[in-house]
């Protein structure tokens, strides 16, 4: 609202759509990155890891279903996540070794 000379006021509004985001973690060794986030058919999971155990990649939902689940073969790649299977709401996308455990939240919206 904003006031102008004449005594009227102004009155803006403006809605915000889907904003999209990416969701970063970055853990002692670890880089990870998840966009766009709210994700409609697909998520791009871009990940780093410097050590070399075994990393789980799943996708759970709050009260942790796995959705989804695979053991990368490389330290560092991309990976493109089918999220057409999911219904709208809210997962975590877990990573998971021996040393290291990181979640992030993916949000799916149609």
């Amino acid at each position: 609202v904003t006031a102008a000379a004449s005594g009227c006021n102004v009155i803006d509004t403006f809605v915000v759509g889907n904003s999209v985001s990416i969701a970063q973690a970055v853990n002692t060794g670890w880089l990870i990155s998840l966009y766009p986030n709210p994700a409609t058919d697909e998520a791009t999971v871009n990940y780093s890891f410097t050590q070399d155990d075994a990393v789980s990649l799943e996708i759970v939902n709050p009260i942790w279903e796995i959705f989804y689940n695979e053991y990368p073969a490389k330290t560092t790649a991309t990976t493109i996540l089918n999220t057409n299977i999911l219904a709208n709401g809210v997962y975590f996308v877990k990573f998971n070794s021996a040393a290291y455990k990181e979640t992030i939240k993916l949000v799916i919206s149609r």
